[in-house]
């Protein structure tokens, strides 16, 4: 036993029925550069890092309340300065009658392990938002083609039709309401063609007129669907680059297709708020019939939405509106932070 309470790369802890630290072992010291009474009681929850302390505090409450084995990871503030990665086991000891003595505990570094496992997230998120911005330039692409060259072939076709119509007229009636026909039949998938193409690239989307394309969006949505758009305090400048505009656009242009094909939604809000901090909140809120009970990680686009929020450097949340309906809620920084960000 003193063989492994000794041993150098076996941390272990001990602490009484109060949740206090009465026992840490020499690797314990050795890692954290403590002496061993700045580590009893509950002076050893200075170790960890200050962002994981909460959870440590929480897990060890709940330990507490209803003695029990458990794990967990945290970081730990190591004797050179650096943050390092502990994976802490927890065992619960009692009595031979069953009474409850404290916790035993090892604990074991897992910097190696979880530096690879960030770097493989990295690696992973990175070629997510690769893949997503090749997805977005080949639909801008696909947009421009429909604009510049279907749209302009069809729209060419209508107007020989329509020449062919007035030589008709006179000759054979019949035939020129025929051509007339298929005149108005090529001029509506005209219409149609051009609005795939705006949806797929808008026209107006470059620096600074992210505004005006949002707006030509709520135009085709209330046409479109016959749905009563309204808008407040949307600004014409968003102040992002092209990439970032693009990701904001798809965000607002999915919740809106959520909130109509989902939540049958006749009435929608798009509001904008400037926060103390700088930031803007950009909300959807819709009067339809609400959110489905669960929605699944990648249901209603919500995956791409939140990756495509994370990559403007905001914060996106979906909830129920009062008064029935559901809200889509964007928070993003402060302008001079408003550009593509590398994945974390």
């Amino acid at each position: 036993l003193n063989t492994l309470l000794n041993a150098p790369e076996v941390m272990i802890w001990m602490t009484d029925e109060r949740h206090l630290c009465i026992y840490v072992n020499r690797a314990v010291l050795e890692y954290t550069g403590k002496q061993a009474h700045e580590m009893m009681g509950l002076d050893w929850m200075s170790i960890v890092h200050p962002e994981d302390l909460d959870m440590v505090r929480r897990n060890h409450a709940r330990a507490r309340e209803q003695p029990h084995n458990f794990r967990q990871e945290y970081r730990v503030l190591a004797l050179d300065g650096e943050v390092r990665w502990a994976l802490d086991l927890s065992i619960a000891r009692f009595d031979r009658k069953n009474k409850f003595l404290g916790y035993i505990g090892v604990v074991t570094d897992i910097t190696e392990q979880k530096r690879e496992e960030l770097q493989l997230r990295s690696e992973r998120r990175e070629l997510e938002r690769q893949v997503l911005g090749i997805a977005d330039r080949e639909q801008r692409r696909l947009g421009q083609d429909l604009h510049d060259g279907l749209s302009q072939r069809l729209l060419a076709v209508a107007l020989k039709g329509d020449l062919l119509r007035e030589g008709l007229t006179r000759k054979n009636p019949k035939a020129a309401a025929a051509a007339g026909r298929i005149v108005a039949e090529v001029n509506r998938a005209i219409r149609e063609t051009r609005e795939i193409s705006r949806s797929l690239a808008p026209i107006a989307l470059g620096k600074n007129r992210l505004g005006p394309a949002l707006q030509e969006l709520f135009h085709y949505v209330r046409r479109q669907f016959r749905v009563a758009v309204r808008t407040r305090g949307l600004p014409r400048d968003f102040g992002l680059d092209l990439d970032a505009s693009v990701h904001l656009y798809r965000i607002v242009q999915e919740a809106l297709t959520n909130a109509v094909r989902h939540g049958r939604a006749k009435r929608i809000e798009i509001s904008a708020r400037k926060e103390k901090n700088g930031g803007l909140t950009v909300k959807v809120r819709d009067r339809g019939k609400g959110l489905p009970r669960r929605i699944g990680v990648s249901g209603m686009g919500l995956a791409t939405m939140r990756y495509r929020a994370e990559l403007l450097g905001g914060a996106l949340d979906l909830r129920p509106a009062a008064g029935g309906g559901a809200e889509l809620s964007l928070a993003l920084p402060a302008r001079k932070n408003r550009k593509e960000r590398s994945p974390r």
